[in-house]
């Protein structure tokens, strides 16, 4: 697998790419308060929750997500939203 480089989105928001095992990685967003996880179970197949959002009153499937609390870092807080 080809190594995955970190992509800044805005002036906050980056998208970190970290080796996981021999040929898989994990993705995460990197921003000042927020961690969202990307969980690739399988080829193709990911983790994600179902989350009703009453703006547009549905049922939305996303990945894990949250607010960084006081004290955690961005890869503490992913793995909370993982579990």
């Amino acid at each position: 697998m080809n190594y995955l480089k970190n992509i800044k989105l805005t002036n906050n928001i980056t998208l970190i790419n970290k080796p996981f095992k021999k040929k898989e990685y994990y993705h995460f967003l990197k921003t000042s308060d927020l961690s969202l996880m990307v969980a690739e179970i399988k080829k193709n197949v990911f983790v994600v929750v179902s989350q009703k959002r009453i703006p547009v009153n549905k049922i939305n499937y996303e990945f894990p997500s949250g607010i960084i609390d006081k004290g955690e870092n961005s890869i503490s807080a992913a793995i909370i939203q993982i579990k």
